[in-house]
């Protein structure tokens, strides 16, 4: 899969805190894209392994060439690690 299809920067407004437990990510998607769906599988670092969530990225907004997919979480506790699932085929 092309990397150029994604953009994501965790230190940007692609990700930060709504309150102090509740974070938001974004995720631009380019419409040429051959993916179906975007998941976020992220938890607490120190445990990451043993237990984590998963949750879909939903799509919020759109222009002509890409569309913005976010979701937000609830974090508890507030150290947060993540990557991203994409379903494409159906696997």
């Amino acid at each position: 899969m092309n990397a150029t299809y994604f953009r994501h920067l965790s230190d940007s407004r692609y990700c930060f805190a709504l309150d102090s437990s509740h974070t938001l990510l974004r995720v631009n998607v380019s419409k040429s894209c051959p993916i179906e769906e975007m998941y976020i599988i992220y938890g607490d670092p120190m445990d990451f392994t043993r237990f984590h969530h998963e949750q879909k990225m939903e799509v919020r907004y759109e222009d002509k060439s890409f569309y913005f997919d976010e979701t937000t979480l609830c974090l508890y506790p507030i150290r947060l690690m993540y990557i991203f699932r994409f379903v494409k085929d159906g696997k």
